[in-house]
């Protein structure tokens, strides 16, 4: 009702307006259509400000909205952000402490002794953690607990048949680490140099030690040297003190000094960097540093008529291989990695491996075994290494079938073949393990 009365009274001003102003004599006449004419036109006009007005409002209503969007957008990038970069942060906590952790261990472990030793020229290393407080010997002692075999004493007394000093006489000064370094020289009559290292926990019960043995002292190249109990021959090496049976090991040692490094080596990184860091025990070897002397200083395969030349084709598909020993919380483990020579095997070859080890032949193993060692289709494995012999000539191949025929029959005697009784029973799952026997009287075996 409203809205018409207002339309009526703008059209009698508009008339009103028109009939001082503009309206003649004919116009006046039809003022009645005029009257329609001014009444559509004002119409017009009202719904033309109500279209202007309504599309103000939905414009306005438009940029209300698009604001909150933005608002909205960027509320929600905002808390992207946060959470990206709560996510970033957390990351790199876990590296810093992972970071951390590792250099702080490295920083507080003994240095190998692979940092003393020449890489031209060691073909072997072995080292012991010797740290009573360190996890992993304190997980050994737990595994071990009661069982004489593996006491101190037990230990110590074994240790002394292969050491040339006693544990006792030592214990005062020794370290964290023990370790025995085989190489290659020209200086010594049998071609090879082995010296033990043990590192100095207090260099002042060394003295004491080395005076209590009336040791004499001289120097060489800027080095302490010690002869003890005139007939082993000393040097400090870094933190480790190094005894060998005579001083040209000595001496060639300090001259080896200035030489690269083992530990700096691509066969010993290679190794050692696929190996856990923490061990108790870890045992490497350089094949492309293996000689005759080195076989017949350890009697391995001399005694068998096994001469280098022999099997010098077999090593040259090997270039290093390290061995770790490890306590975990309810066992000991071992953990390999062997180093192979690239450049005569492809490794991209298409050997596949469809079986998956299950270790289902545990089952039959006694829960309080001493070793265990499981694996599946050995056969596929030495088939597949004869294989790469043969990539290389038939005469390696050739020295491995009689290399591993001759131990068959010194094992199994002549009548087995190790080709066609052994290898196939390699090929499904094996188990090795060594198990306590009670005997009578209620011991150990």
């Amino acid at each position: 009702m409203g809205r018409k009365s207002n339309t009526k009274k703008k059209v009698r001003e508009r008339l009103k307006e028109t009939e001082e102003v503009e309206l003649g004599f004919f116009d006046r006449l039809f003022n009645r259509k005029k009257k329609e004419k001014i009444k559509e036109e004002i119409k017009k006009e009202v719904k033309g400000k109500k279209a202007k007005k309504t599309k103000k409002k939905a414009s306005k209503k438009k940029k209300t909205k698009k604001k909150e969007k933005k608002s909205l957008k960027e509320k929600l990038h905002g808390q992207k952000q946060n959470i990206f970069a709560g996510a970033l942060t957390i990351i790199m906590l876990s590296i810093l402490i992972a970071v951390g952790h590792l250099l702080f261990v490295k920083a507080f472990k003994p240095a190998p002794i692979a940092k003393f030793l020449p890489a031209e020229q060691t073909v072997f290393t072995v080292e012991f953690n010797l740290n009573e407080n360190h996890d992993q010997l304190i997980k050994a002692k737990k595994l071990t607990g009661l069982n004489p075999l593996f006491s101190k004493a037990a230990i110590v007394q074994v240790v002394d048949q292969l050491l040339p000093l006693q544990y006792n006489d030592i214990s005062s000064w020794l370290g964290r680490s023990a370790g025995l370094a085989i190489f290659n020289t020209k200086k010594t009559d049998s071609g090879v140099a082995q010296i033990y290292f043990f590192e100095i926990s207090k260099n002042e019960n060394l003295q004491a030690f080395l005076k209590a043995r009336n040791a004499s002292i001289s120097t060489y190249k800027n080095t302490d040297t010690y002869i003890i109990n005139d007939k082993l021959h000393a040097a400090e090496i870094g933190e480790y003190l190094a005894i060998a049976e005579s001083n040209k090991e000595i001496f060639e040692l300090i001259d080896l000094q200035s030489s690269k490094k083992l530990y700096d080596s691509s066969s010993y990184r290679r190794v050692d960097d696929n190996l856990p860091l923490n061990k108790l025990a870890y045992l490497f070897i350089d094949f492309e540093q293996v000689s005759d002397a080195f076989l017949k200083h350890f009697n391995v395969l001399s005694e068998q008529g096994i001469a280098l030349e022999q099997i010098k084709p077999l090593l040259k598909v090997f270039k290093s291989e390290g061995i770790a020993l490890i306590a975990l919380q309810d066992n000991f483990a071992i953990q390999s990695f062997l180093n192979l020579n690239r450049d005569l095997i492809n490794l991209d070859s298409n050997a596949t491996f469809d079986e998956k080890y299950r270790a289902e032949l545990a089952n039959l193993v006694a829960e309080n075994a001493l070793v265990f060692w499981g694996g599946i289709n050995v056969s596929d494995q030495i088939n597949r290494f004869i294989e790469v012999l043969s990539s290389q000539g038939d005469a390696e191949s050739l020295i491995f079938s009689q290399l591993t025929q001759s131990l068959t029959e010194k094992y199994f005697g002549t009548d087995v073949s190790f080709q066609n009784d052994i290898l196939p029973l390699m090929d499904k799952e094996f188990v090795f393990s060594i198990e306590p026997v009670q005997k009578s009287g209620d011991s150990t075996a």
